[in-house]
């Protein structure tokens, strides 16, 4: 075992991967070889004993395939240092791995263990990272959708007294951070009928006038330029998801796997019998969202509903996925029925 100790004595890294250089023995180890049984002065010897003086930052790595120096003793060592509580302490094991780590994936964790060690504990810049916490994990997402604009528990802001959409910059567009949900279009639309407790879904079944009106609407109402994305402007924010399509809510996800073409025909008819109990929408931002770490994200741009925008000669168009359709690009793309079709705002900067 190699003990690695900075000149100020402040930060320990114990690895199990030193040489096999040869030392002289000492004079106490050369009685104890040839008096193994004296108990008492093995536990006066041993620094396992000596653990709760310990106040230097330690760093243990080993190899459960060590046959040089026992994976145990690393346990032992991490155990006493950890109920002893006085310094701070971390065990990391390899699996498979001996007296060294040889993956190259091992080297590379040993390698960011001991820079994140040095970093944390000698120079102090860097703040202690909660390694419970998954952030790809549902927890991280709401989390993050926590964060978002709500009135009450209805999502969106408040202006000029509506129920808007909040809205998020993503691939250069500024655009609804959710699909417009059902309430904020009763806002518009006082006869659109909201079954309770989905106020926060997606409105659907809305046609291009509609969706166009309302856009209109919301200008007059808040004082800000709102309108339909562009096809382009809709064709980069799909792009923008592509990497997020297989967390969203779409046929692929209600299947369980992804779908080839000759599939698809026999899932959805599984899909008309689940139909049958309502349709397969969710509320917006129930799945992960697309956008970069840092950012609260945008939601559902690669499942939910399918969404109008608007092509160079002024008419509508339906793009994108929606939970009846499947990711596979090579089948031709088919808008779903009304009742998956819905919209995004875009706000002009």
């Amino acid at each position: 075992m190699r003990i690695l100790i900075n000149p100020a004595s402040r930060l320990h890294l114990l690895t199990a991967t030193g040489g096999r250089a040869q030392r002289p023995r000492p004079l106490l180890l050369v009685r104890l070889m040839r008096q193994p049984e004296l108990p008492d002065v093995y536990i006066e010897k041993s620094p396992l004993f000596r653990m709760h003086t310990m106040k230097t930052p330690t760093l243990i790595m080993f190899g459960t395939k060590d046959t040089n120096v026992p994976t145990e003793q690393g346990w032992e060592h991490f155990r006493a240092m950890q109920q002893a509580g006085v310094a701070p302490v971390r065990f990391i094991l390899f699996p498979g791995s001996g007296h060294g780590p040889t993956k190259l994936s091992h080297r590379k964790r040993k390698m960011n263990e001991e820079l994140a060690w040095i970093d944390r504990y000698l120079l102090g810049e860097k703040k202690p990272v909660n390694e419970a916490f998954d952030e790809k994990s549902p927890l991280a997402y709401g989390l993050k959708k926590a964060s978002v604009a709500r009135v009450g528990r209805l999502l969106g802001e408040m202006v000029g007294g509506a129920l808007v959409p909040e809205t998020a910059e993503i691939a250069g567009v500024l655009a609804g951070r959710f699909e417009v949900t059902r309430a904020q279009y009763a806002a518009f639309d006082g006869s659109y009928a909201i079954p309770k407790g989905t106020e926060n879904w997606p409105a659907s079944g809305i046609s291009f006038k509609e969706a166009s009106d309302y856009c209109k609407w919301l200008s007059g109402k808040t004082g800000r330029k709102y309108r339909l994305p562009k096809d382009k402007e809709m064709e980069k924010l799909i792009s923008a998801a592509v990497s997020n399509a297989g967390n969203e809510n779409n046929l692929d996800w209600w299947a369980g796997y992804a779908l080839t073409p000759d599939e698809v025909p026999y899932v959805m008819d599984k899909v008309a019998e689940l139909e049958e109990h309502g349709l397969l929408l969710k509320e917006v931002g129930s799945f992960p969202p697309a956008g970069k770490k840092d950012e609260l994200g945008v939601w559902d741009l690669a499942g939910n509903v399918a969404e109008w925008a608007v092509t160079e000669d002024g008419k509508g168009k339906v793009l994108g996925l929606s939970a009846v359709t499947p990711q596979d690009n090579r089948l031709a793309y088919v808008p779903p029925p009304p009742g998956y079709v819905g919209f995004r705002v875009i706000a002009d900067k």
